[in-house]
């Protein structure tokens, strides 16, 4: 479960990093053509590249924590099922003593059917 997070932080990591890179690139480029980077369609450019990949950021960390999630309610209904096989193992455990019990009285009852309580050796 916690892979699923950490993979999504790792992607999210480098996502963040690579919108850094376009945002400085492009920083870059708008001065290099003389265009003050600070103020302008050049600052709105920058600010929708940041959003863009602050989005796909949460966009796979939350990618990451559904997932681990998931894998958790899994967890919990592969449990709540081995719970409920292991009591009926408990419940045919006891009819099974119970009804070697009754094969026994049963046994019992027949030999004092037939000698009546009586023992003769």
């Amino acid at each position: 479960m916690s892979r699923e997070i950490a993979a999504a932080q790792r992607q999210a990591i480098d996502l963040n990093q690579r919108a850094g890179l376009m945002r400085s690139s492009a920083v870059a480029q708008a001065a290099a053509n003389g265009v003050n980077a600070g103020a302008g369609s050049a600052l709105t450019s920058q600010a929708q590249i940041a959003a863009r990949g602050r989005y796909q950021a949460d966009m796979d960390l939350w990618s990451g924590q559904n997932q681990a999630s998931g894998l958790m309610n899994r967890a919990a209904g592969k449990r709540y099922s081995g719970d409920l096989d292991a009591l009926a193992g408990e419940e045919m455990q006891r009819a099974s003593t119970l009804n070697a019990l009754s094969t026994i009285a049963g046994g019992g009852a027949s030999f004092m059917r037939m000698y009546g309580g009586r023992a003769s050796f």
